[in-house]
C-alpha cells in the first residue's frame, strides 16, 4: 500500500490524484486498517503541504524587498551570516536534507531588520 500511496501523492493537486484516492478506499472499503492508514497518509500531506505554503509565504512576503533591498547587507548586518544562509531560509533550500526555515527568533529578526532599514530610507533626503 505504501507503494500506491507514495505514487498517488506524486498526483497531489490533480483530478488524477482524486480518482486515484477514491479508487484506493473503493479498494480496502472492508478493510479499517487500510483504510485508516490511508487517512493517515491524506492527513499528513495536508500538514506537509501546510508547511510547504508557510514556506512559500515567506519568500512571497519578501519577493518585492529582495528586489530593492541587498540580502547580503541583512545577512551581515542583522545576522551576522552570509547571504546563501538568508537565501537559504527565504527560499526553503535543502540543507542536510531538510527545508531550511527561520526560527521563531530569527523571523524577529528579520522584521527588525526590515523596519530598521525603512526607518533609514524614510530618513534619507537628498538635496541640491
Amino acid at each position: 500500500m505504501k507503494k500506491e500511496l507514495n505514487k498517488l501523492m506524486k498526483l497531489a493537486g490533480t483530478k488524477a490524484f482524486d480518482i486515484g484516492l477514491k479508487k484506493l478506499y473503493d479498494r480496502y472499503q472492508d478493510n479499517d486498517r487500510a483504510r485508516c492508514e490511508i487517512a493517515a497518509f491524506i492527513k499528513e500531506g495536508i500538514a506537509q503541504s501546510g508547511k510547504r505554503i508557510e514556506d512559500i509565504s515567506v519568500k512571497m512576503q519578501l519577493k518585492e524587498v529582495t528586489e530593492i533591498v541587498s540580502l547580503a547587507y541583512i545577512a551581515r548586518h542583522y545576522f551576522q551570516k552570509t547571504k546563501s544562509w538568508l537565501s537559504q531560509r527565504i527560499n526553503a533550500h535543502s540543507v542536510n536534507g531538510k527545508p531550511a526555515k527561520f526560527t521563531e527568533a530569527e523571523l524577529e529578526t528579520l522584521n527588525f531588520a526590515l523596519k530598521d532599514i525603512g526607518k533609514k530610507l524614510g530618513s534619507v533626503s537628498v538635496h541640491h
